[in-house]
């Protein structure tokens, strides 16, 4: 879509939810037209800021295609997702060389020096890869962490080096 055609989307959509709505009435069972609704969004944003996420979309959103494919088995809300090929179309031997060089030094030389939440740097993009791309290029708010501008193939390496249980242990194994 064009810039002005995403941003009519966003400002006019041709079905939105009332920012009234209570999410916490939302039950799936019985509601799950009005539930699955984003809000209207001209209610929440200003013009200006909606052009700021038209641009973020159009220049900085990630394709996350480019880095897994999700697998889906069943219907919402009971149905079940999970990632398979991390990495895909990556080299893992540059990936190993990229972590090395830009990574190394804080999750250290295994993934393991930083807990995230429970999870070495390889559980992490095993488990959550559709945020480690987002994190690797803008960084980690409230940490040391900083983005990188590292290319959709150097992305693509890097995931498909992470994703090696036997180089990226689990926390737990040290």
């Amino acid at each position: 879509m064009t810039p002005e055609e995403i941003f009519a989307k966003i400002k006019n959509p041709s079905k939105s939810r009332p920012i009234s709505y209570d999410p916490a009435e939302y039950d799936p069972a019985t509601d799950t037209e009005m539930g699955d609704r984003m809000p209207n969004y001209r209610y929440v944003f200003t013009d200006s800021e909606i052009w700021d996420l038209v641009k973020f979309l159009k220049e900085d959103a990630l394709d996350h295609k480019n880095y897994y494919t999700l697998v889906t088995e069943g219907s919402y809300p009971n149905g079940k997702s999970w990632l398979i090929n991390i990495g895909k179309g990556g080299d893992s031997n540059i990936g190993d060389r990229i972590y090395a060089e830009t990574c190394s030094s804080c999750h250290g030389a295994n993934g393991r020096e930083i807990n995230i939440k429970g999870l070495s740097v390889g559980e992490f993009t095993r488990k959550k890869a559709y945020e480690l791309a987002h994190k690797i290029k803008f960084g980690h708010p409230g940490s040391n962490m900083f983005g990188t501008n590292l290319s959709v193939q150097e992305m693509k390496d890097i995931h498909k080096a992470l994703a090696d249980e036997s180089k990226y242990l689990a926390i737990e194994e040290r």
